[in-house]
């Protein structure tokens, strides 16, 4: 990210003071390879990744870029003057592509990537017309930080946590619909309700719809994909095959989520077994984790289950990543709040937000239904944020 930066500032030097361009011309011929000087008419340098990781084989990148040259490239950077800094826009995303592989490392990554903007937010050139970079991270990047280094990602000013609401998730949904299927929301399946047998109700199909998924925007795009698939000539999908694909896309959901899931707790135990990071390998096995807690959600039997039984879980956990199953399973919304009184099941919507203990009813999310073999509630249940 930095030497992106400073190749950015290298393209446009003769727009900068002349003494600072020299400075610049200086930093460039001493740190960077020399097929990045090639640069001067691109304006975008998304190549400089590239030519740093094509390094010769008898020489690893980490041999060429060490600290003290990093700190370097960094200082001058940083003492660009704010006023004359060339705009640039930098969007980082996609760093969850590989979490799997080793979670610990991934994990730190992100946290360490999120704190090094937070103080770089703090520098003369972090000027919103001049230098923006969005990152985006996992939404447990918070809570590692938090548990490892007692910072919190929500005081900070750079730091955006994307607050849905109910009413504007569904009107994602409503307009993903049209854009996707021709149609209106109304239009889209043969009857405006869903006849749910297992709980012996009927149900309004966009809460329908919503109560499948996980109440984020890409969840939102991904079923409305794959009921759109379904749609008729007549620009209808009949109930049948509107059931069809949201169970099929509510249970591969289940398994993504569940993923997610115990690849933060592995990263989380690994730090907090040994007090530092352990190798590729180290932490417990993603794969055995996640068919332990399906395990553990079969015994449960139930999507309704209380805080006892949340704590039995916990202390049979195994012993690495039970201090972080709670906070997990509430942060990926796998775990829920129920009111018993409005048949809602309500979960997380804030990155720093935590169970609490006062908190007797709660609810597995019905997505894991199928994939769990729980039994549902025989009543009609709502999806909610929780407050």
């Amino acid at each position: 990210m930095v030497t992106s930066i400073f190749t950015h500032l290298y393209e446009h030097r003769t727009e900068l003071p002349p003494d600072y361009a020299a400075r610049i011309e200086w930093g460039a011929a001493r740190h960077l390879p020399k097929a990045l000087f090639g640069l001067a008419t691109t304006k975008h340098p998304n190549t400089v990744v590239t030519i740093l990781a094509d390094s010769p084989a008898t020489q690893k990148p980490a041999a060429r870029f060490n600290e003290a040259r990093w700190t370097e490239i960094e200082e001058i950077v940083r003492a660009c003057p704010a006023a004359r800094f060339p705009p640039l826009l930098l969007e980082i995303d996609h760093l969850d592509e590989y979490f799997d592989n080793d979670p610990s490392i991934m994990a730190e990554t992100q946290a360490g990537l999120a704190l090094h903007l937070s103080q770089l937010a703090r520098a003369p050139i972090a000027q919103p017309d001049r230098l923006r970079i969005h990152a985006a991270v996992r939404p447990s990047t918070n809570h590692y930080l938090w548990r490892m280094t007692g910072h919190n990602l929500t005081n900070d000013r750079c730091f955006i946590d994307l607050k849905w609401t109910k009413s504007a998730i569904r009107q994602l949904l409503e307009k993903e619909i049209t854009r996707h299927g021709g149609c209106s929301l109304p239009e889209l399946a043969d009857n405006p309700t869903v006849h749910v047998a297992e709980r012996g109700v009927d149900e309004d199909v966009a809460e329908y719809l919503l109560r499948h998924t996980t109440l984020t925007p890409r969840a939102i795009e991904s079923i409305v994909r794959v009921v759109i698939a379904r749609l008729t000539a007549a620009h209808r999908v009949p109930e049948d095959q509107l059931k069809a694909a949201v169970a099929d896309y509510a249970e591969r959901l289940a398994d993504l989520t569940l993923q997610q899931l115990v690849s933060d707790m592995r990263a989380l135990g690994a730090r907090s077994l040994t007090g530092s990071r352990l190798s590729a390998g180290g932490e417990p096995s993603g794969i055995s984790l996640k068919e332990r807690l399906i395990i553990e959600f079969e015994r449960i039997s139930n999507e309704r289950f209380d805080w006892t039984q949340l704590q039995a879980l916990v202390t049979n956990w195994e012993e690495a990543t039970a201090p972080h199953l709670t906070d997990c399973l509430w942060l990926h919304r796998i775990l829920a709040q129920f009111d018993d009184h409005n048949s809602r099941f309500s979960v997380s919507r804030r990155v720093d937000s935590r169970l609490g203990t006062h908190v007797k009813d709660l609810m597995l999310h019905p997505i894991l239904l199928d994939r769990c073999n729980l039994a549902p509630s025989p009543r009609g249940v709502t999806i909610e944020f929780s407050s």
